[in-house]
Protein backbone atom coordinates (compact mmCIF):
# COMPACT_ATOMS: atom_id res chain seq x y z
CA UNK A 1 0.00 0.00 0.00
CA UNK A 2 1.51 3.51 -0.87
CA UNK A 3 -0.55 6.36 0.81
CA UNK A 4 0.91 9.81 0.41
CA UNK A 5 -1.11 13.07 1.13
CA UNK A 6 -0.33 16.69 1.77
CA UNK A 7 -2.47 19.83 3.34
CA UNK A 8 -5.12 17.08 4.25
CA UNK A 9 -8.08 18.89 5.18
CA UNK A 10 -10.83 16.08 6.09
CA UNK A 11 -13.54 15.61 8.47
CA UNK A 12 -14.36 12.15 8.58
CA UNK A 13 -17.13 10.45 10.87
CA UNK A 14 -19.22 7.79 11.08
CA UNK A 15 -21.58 8.90 8.92
CA UNK A 16 -20.09 10.39 6.38
CA UNK A 17 -17.01 12.27 4.71
CA UNK A 18 -16.51 16.16 3.53
CA UNK A 19 -13.48 17.41 1.81
CA UNK A 20 -13.05 21.34 1.28
CA UNK A 21 -9.79 22.04 0.01
CA UNK A 22 -6.31 21.18 0.26
CA UNK A 23 -4.68 18.20 -1.76
CA UNK A 24 -4.53 14.40 -1.03
CA UNK A 25 -3.17 11.47 -3.22
CA UNK A 26 -3.46 8.35 -2.39
CA UNK A 27 -3.04 4.39 -3.39
CA UNK A 28 -4.15 1.40 -2.02
CA UNK A 29 -5.21 -1.79 -3.07
CA UNK A 30 -8.72 -1.39 -1.06
CA UNK A 31 -11.72 1.15 -0.76
CA UNK A 32 -9.38 4.53 -1.21
CA UNK A 33 -12.04 6.98 0.02
CA UNK A 34 -15.63 5.41 1.98
CA UNK A 35 -17.92 6.81 2.95
CA UNK A 36 -20.69 5.31 5.18
CA UNK A 37 -23.77 7.31 4.80
CA UNK A 38 -22.35 10.38 2.04
CA UNK A 39 -19.37 11.29 0.92
CA UNK A 40 -19.02 15.67 0.00
CA UNK A 41 -15.89 16.97 -2.23
CA UNK A 42 -16.10 20.89 -1.81
CA UNK A 43 -12.92 21.95 -3.23
CA UNK A 44 -8.99 20.67 -3.55
CA UNK A 45 -7.38 18.14 -5.45
CA UNK A 46 -8.21 14.26 -5.21
CA UNK A 47 -6.55 11.34 -6.57
CA UNK A 48 -7.62 7.70 -5.48
CA UNK A 49 -6.67 4.86 -6.78
CA UNK A 50 -7.17 1.57 -6.06
CA UNK A 51 -5.92 -1.78 -7.36
CA UNK A 52 -8.26 -4.38 -6.11
CA UNK A 53 -11.43 -2.00 -4.82
CA UNK A 54 -13.56 0.64 -5.76
CA UNK A 55 -11.72 4.32 -5.65
CA UNK A 56 -14.55 5.86 -4.33
CA UNK A 57 -17.39 4.51 -2.33
CA UNK A 58 -20.37 5.54 -0.92
CA UNK A 59 -23.25 3.78 1.05
CA UNK A 60 -25.31 7.34 0.41
CA UNK A 61 -24.99 10.01 -1.63
CA UNK A 62 -22.45 11.44 -2.94
CA UNK A 63 -22.00 15.33 -3.94
CA UNK A 64 -18.83 16.75 -5.68
CA UNK A 65 -19.83 20.65 -5.92
CA UNK A 66 -15.91 21.90 -6.92
CA UNK A 67 -12.47 21.08 -7.01
CA UNK A 68 -10.34 18.18 -9.51
CA UNK A 69 -11.30 14.40 -8.52
CA UNK A 70 -9.73 11.86 -10.20
CA UNK A 71 -10.62 8.47 -9.19
CA UNK A 72 -9.30 5.43 -10.85
CA UNK A 73 -10.71 2.02 -9.88
CA UNK A 74 -10.29 -1.85 -10.69
CA UNK A 75 -11.22 -3.71 -13.55
CA UNK A 76 -13.71 -6.42 -12.92
CA UNK A 77 -17.03 -5.14 -11.33
CA UNK A 78 -15.04 -2.58 -8.73
CA UNK A 79 -15.87 1.16 -9.76
CA UNK A 80 -13.94 4.74 -10.02
CA UNK A 81 -17.26 5.89 -7.88
CA UNK A 82 -19.55 3.75 -6.18
CA UNK A 83 -22.89 4.73 -4.49
CA UNK A 84 -24.54 1.45 -4.32
CA UNK A 85 -27.32 2.68 -6.74
CA UNK A 86 -27.97 5.77 -4.69
CA UNK A 87 -27.46 9.57 -5.76
CA UNK A 88 -24.55 10.67 -7.77
CA UNK A 89 -24.96 14.39 -7.55
CA UNK A 90 -22.28 16.47 -9.75
CA UNK A 91 -22.54 20.54 -9.83
CA UNK A 92 -19.04 21.67 -10.15
CA UNK A 93 -15.27 20.81 -10.16
CA UNK A 94 -13.70 18.39 -12.70
CA UNK A 95 -14.66 14.49 -12.34
CA UNK A 96 -12.73 11.69 -13.84
CA UNK A 97 -14.16 8.22 -12.67
CA UNK A 98 -12.18 4.76 -14.34
CA UNK A 99 -12.56 1.17 -13.00
CA UNK A 100 -14.45 -2.13 -14.34
CA UNK A 101 -17.63 0.45 -13.80
CA UNK A 102 -19.11 3.55 -12.92
CA UNK A 103 -22.07 4.99 -11.14
CA UNK A 104 -23.55 8.06 -13.22
CA UNK A 105 -24.72 11.15 -12.13
CA UNK A 106 -28.34 11.67 -11.09
CA UNK A 107 -29.83 13.72 -14.23
CA UNK A 108 -32.13 14.73 -11.58
CA UNK A 109 -29.70 16.74 -8.87
CA UNK A 110 -26.50 17.47 -10.93
CA UNK A 111 -26.36 20.73 -12.72
CA UNK A 112 -23.48 20.35 -15.21
CA UNK A 113 -22.65 18.02 -18.20
CA UNK A 114 -20.84 14.77 -18.19
CA UNK A 115 -20.29 11.73 -20.68
CA UNK A 116 -19.62 8.12 -19.86
CA UNK A 117 -17.16 6.53 -22.14
CA UNK A 118 -15.62 3.15 -23.23
CA UNK A 119 -12.84 1.44 -22.58
CA UNK A 120 -9.11 2.69 -22.17
CA UNK A 121 -5.69 1.18 -22.04
CA UNK A 122 -3.07 1.86 -19.68
CA UNK A 123 -0.76 5.17 -20.54
CA UNK A 124 -2.56 5.88 -23.13
CA UNK A 125 -4.23 9.54 -23.81
CA UNK A 126 -8.17 9.78 -24.17
CA UNK A 127 -8.82 13.45 -25.78
CA UNK A 128 -12.30 14.83 -26.08
CA UNK A 129 -12.22 18.18 -28.04
CA UNK A 130 -15.38 19.91 -29.67
CA UNK A 131 -15.73 20.35 -33.31
CA UNK A 132 -14.17 23.97 -33.25
CA UNK A 133 -10.98 22.65 -31.79
CA UNK A 134 -11.79 23.11 -27.97
CA UNK A 135 -10.23 20.85 -25.69
CA UNK A 136 -12.53 19.22 -22.85
CA UNK A 137 -10.51 16.48 -21.66
CA UNK A 138 -7.26 15.48 -22.16
CA UNK A 139 -5.98 12.53 -19.59
CA UNK A 140 -3.78 9.94 -19.67
CA UNK A 141 -5.07 7.00 -17.66
CA UNK A 142 -2.53 5.07 -15.36
CA UNK A 143 -4.32 1.81 -15.33
CA UNK A 144 -6.77 0.01 -17.67
CA UNK A 145 -10.51 0.61 -17.56
CA UNK A 146 -13.98 -0.31 -18.92
CA UNK A 147 -15.89 2.74 -17.97
CA UNK A 148 -14.81 5.86 -17.87
CA UNK A 149 -16.69 8.88 -16.21
CA UNK A 150 -16.01 12.38 -17.20
CA UNK A 151 -17.81 15.89 -16.00
CA UNK A 152 -16.82 19.19 -16.20
CA UNK A 153 -17.84 22.84 -16.86
CA UNK A 154 -15.91 22.36 -20.11
CA UNK A 155 -18.81 20.02 -21.44
CA UNK A 156 -21.26 22.43 -23.13
CA UNK A 157 -25.50 21.44 -24.35
CA UNK A 158 -25.88 21.34 -27.78
CA UNK A 159 -21.90 20.87 -28.63
CA UNK A 160 -20.64 17.75 -30.77
CA UNK A 161 -17.53 16.31 -29.45
CA UNK A 162 -14.96 14.15 -30.86
CA UNK A 163 -12.75 11.18 -28.64
CA UNK A 164 -9.31 10.53 -30.04
CA UNK A 165 -7.04 7.90 -28.45
CA UNK A 166 -3.34 8.08 -28.14
CA UNK A 167 -1.46 10.88 -28.84
CA UNK A 168 1.29 13.16 -27.11
CA UNK A 169 1.07 16.29 -25.16
CA UNK A 170 3.98 19.13 -24.81
CA UNK A 171 4.68 21.65 -22.75
CA UNK A 172 1.83 20.19 -20.39
CA UNK A 173 1.28 19.68 -16.73
CA UNK A 174 -0.84 17.51 -15.39
CA UNK A 175 -2.93 16.20 -11.94
CA UNK A 176 -1.94 12.50 -11.89
CA UNK A 177 -3.15 11.96 -15.45
CA UNK A 178 -5.47 14.71 -15.85
CA UNK A 179 -3.92 17.76 -18.08
CA UNK A 180 -4.50 21.14 -16.77
CA UNK A 181 -2.46 22.63 -19.21
CA UNK A 182 -0.36 22.10 -22.88
CA UNK A 183 -0.56 21.12 -26.37
CA UNK A 184 -2.37 17.73 -27.53
CA UNK A 185 -1.38 16.28 -30.90
CA UNK A 186 -1.24 12.99 -33.02
CA UNK A 187 -3.92 10.73 -31.69
CA UNK A 188 -6.61 8.87 -33.67
CA UNK A 189 -10.46 9.52 -33.76
CA UNK A 190 -11.82 6.89 -31.51
CA UNK A 191 -15.88 5.86 -30.51
CA UNK A 192 -15.52 6.88 -27.35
Amino acid sequence: MQNYVSSFPVTKTKSGLTINNGTIATVTTDDVLSGGTAIYINGGKVYARSSGNDAMDSDGIFTITGGIVVAVGARSTEAGMDVDARTLKLTGGIIIAAGGATSGPAASVSTMHSVIAGSGSAKKIVHIEATDGTEALTFLAPASYTTLLFASSKLKANTTYTFYSGGSVSNGTDFHGLYTSGTYTGGTISSG
